[in-house]
């Protein structure tokens, strides 16, 4: 019992600690925001670099890349997502701004997303199992982070110019659609 009881206290410390810390409150700003949508157009290109890669017959190698890469841009959209919702709305050049970097890397997800189920049957044939799975779990992992990036620049983008956001995450929702049916057959 009395282990418990100092569990208790240590554990609530912790956690008022942490409540308290710059870290978990603290208030990103616009430029942190723009590097950290610089970094998710990278990080869709090399991901996209990797699948369009990916060798007919398949290597592991080149299968774990995809992986590596696609944890990699979940991560990268986290981190955007995250930084955008403590900075608040947008201004008009800023949502712009935004945008436009969206729009120069949307081409490379609809490819990947494309690509990734032109490339099934080479990632089935590698003789390590279980890459399929991996690749299908990526999916839906980058499918949620991207719902939520999507979500995140509608509201934060003034209300006037929500309309391009929500149309480009239709159809990347769709395009997910696509690749998480094919994988699920």
């Amino acid at each position: 019992m009395v282990s418990f009881a100092k569990f208790a206290v240590f554990a609530s410390c912790v956690a008022s600690g942490l409540a308290a810390s710059p870290f978990f409150t603290r208030q990103g700003t616009y430029e942190e925001v723009l590097v950290a949508m610089k970094a998710v157009g990278g990080q869709v290109g090399t991901l996209h670099a990797a699948i369009q890669g990916f060798p007919s017959p398949g290597t592991l190698p080149a299968g774990l890349q995809i992986h590596m890469n696609a944890t990699a841009l979940v991560k990268g959209l986290d981190i955007w997502t995250t930084t955008t919702s403590t900075l608040g709305q947008f201004d008009a050049s800023q949502c712009r701004e935004q945008l436009d970097i969206v729009k120069t890397f949307r081409p490379e997800i609809e490819g990947s997303l494309t690509g990734i189920v032109e490339k099934k049957a080479a990632i089935a044939a590698l003789p390590i199992g279980g890459i399929v799975n991996l690749i299908k779990q990526d999916l839906g992992l980058l499918n949620a982070a991207t719902e939520k990036f999507g979500n995140t620049i509608i509201t934060a983008c003034p209300a006037d110019m929500q309309d391009e956001p929500k149309e480009t995450q239709a159809k990347i929702t769709e395009a997910f659609k696509v690749a998480i049916d094919a994988y699920n057959a």
